[in-house]
C-alpha cells in the first residue's frame, strides 16, 4: 500500500472503490459478487477489535464461564534445540492460561457472529453470489520454543494468519490451496473481485489466479519486524525470507546470529540448520534472495528502529 495508508483508511477506501466500481460498470457489474470482508484485529485476546473499534479485552457475558475447565498446556516441544535459537522473548505471564481462555471465549463470539452473517446472506438469497473473506492478524505464541509469548518473532505460529474465502464460483468448498499468499494480497484480490485495477503502489498481488489454478503463487517473500520504541517489547529488528521449503532469519543488531529451517523436514522449526555444512549453499542462496527482495520492495529502515537512544541530561 502507499506510504501512510492506515488499516482503517484502507478499509474505507476499499469499500468506497468497490461500491463505485460496481455502480458504474453496468452489465459487467451484475456478474460481479457482493463482497464481505471480515478482519479481526488480532488473533489473540482482543480478537473482536477491528475497523477502528476499541479493543474488546473482556469476553461477552454469556461466555464468562466458557472453557473454565479446559486444560491449557504450553506448546513447547521438548525436542526443540534451544541452544541454537535466540534467547529473547521466553517469558510467559503468570496468568497466561487465563489469557488463552479469554481469547477462546472472544473467538467463540467471532464464530457466532460470522454464523449470523452467513445465515442473513442465505435468507436474502445472495449467499452463493457473495465473496466472503475472513482474515486476522498474526497469531500469538503459546509457549513454543522455550516459552515464547507475544508475536514478535519470525517463527511459523506468529508469521501465519488465518485466511479463509467462501465464493463457490471460484473457491471449491473444502479446498486448501498451497500457494504462498500474504496479507498485502488482500487489497489487490478484493479490488479484482470488484472489477477494479489495483494502483501501482500496492506491492501485493491478487490470489484469484492461484485460486483458479492458473498461477502457482510467489516463490518467496520478505519478512520484516522493526524494533519498537515501546520498551515493553524488547525485541530486536528481525528480517527473513521464506520460500515453500526454507526459512532464513537474521538480526541486524546481532550479525552473528542467523537461523535456517527446512520447513519440509522440520515444520515446527525445532533445529536451526544455519551451521550445518550440508546447507551452506542454501544459506548463501537465501541471503542473496533476502537482499533481492529488499531491493525489489524498496526496503528501508524507519528512523525509530535500532536500540533505544539514551536519555539526554537536562542542561542546568
Amino acid at each position: 500500500m502507499g506510504d501512510g495508508l492506515r488499516r482503517r483508511e484502507f478499509l474505507q477506501t476499499l469499500a468506497v472503490a468497490a461500491a463505485s466500481g460496481a455502480a458504474g460498470a453496468g452489465e459487467a457489474a451484475a456478474r460481479r459478487p457482493n463482497i464481505v470482508f471480515i478482519l479481526t484485529d488480532d488473533q489473540r485476546f482482543d480478537a473482536l477489535g477491528s475497523m477502528g473499534h476499541p479493543f474488546v479485552k473482556t469476553p461477552a457475558k454469556r461466555h464468562a464461564g466458557l472453557y473454565a475447565d479446559a486444560e491449557i498446556e504450553s506448546r513447547h516441544n521438548p525436542k526443540d534445540r534451544l541452544d541454537d535459537k535466540v534467547p529473547w522473548g521466553r517469558k510467559m505471564p503468570a496468568n497466561w492460561r487465563d489469557a488463552v481462555r479469554s481469547y477462546c471465549r472472544a473467538v467463540t463470539s467471532v464464530d457466532e457472529n460470522l454464523d449470523r452473517v452467513l445465515k442473513t446472506l442465505e435468507e436474502l438469497g445472495v449467499l452463493d453470489d457473495t465473496a466472503i473473506v475472513f482474515a486476522g492478524d498474526n497469531g500469538y505464541f503459546q509457549g513454543e520454543h522455550g516459552g515464547l509469548w507475544d508475536k514478535r518473532a519470525a517463527y511459523e505460529p506468529s508469521m501465519r494468519i488465518p485466511l479463509l474465502m467462501r465464493y463457490p464460483p471460484l473457491a471449491r468448498p473444502g479446498s486448501r490451496p498451497d500457494a504462498l499468499v500474504l496479507n498485502i494480497d488482500l487489497a489487490p484480490t478484493l479490488l479484482e473481485l470488484a472489477g477494479l485495477t489495483p494502483p501501482a503502489s500496492m506491492q501485493g498481488r491478487s490470489w484469484l489466479p492461484a485460486l483458479a489454478g492458473r498461477d502457482a503463487g510467489r516463490e518467496s517473500f520478505l519478512y520484516e519486524y522493526f524494533r519498537e520504541g515501546d520498551r515493553r517489547f524488547n525485541r530486536p529488528s528481525t528480517f527473513g525470507v521464506r520460500t515453500r521449503r526454507w526459512k532464513y532469519i537474521e538480526y541486524p543488531e546481532h550479525p552473528k546470529v542467523v537461523e535456517l529451517y527446512d520447513l519440509r523436514a522440520d515444520p515446527h522449526e525445532l533445529g536451526n540448520q544455519a551451521a550445518a555444512p550440508a546447507h551452506a549453499a542454501t544459506l548463501g542462496r537465501l541471503r542473496a534472495e533476502l537482499a533481492r527482495l529488499k531491493q525489489q520492495t524498496g526496503f528501508r529502515l524507519p528512523s525509530r528502529t535500532g536500540r533505544a537512544s539514551p536519555r539526554k541530561k537536562k542542561e542546568r
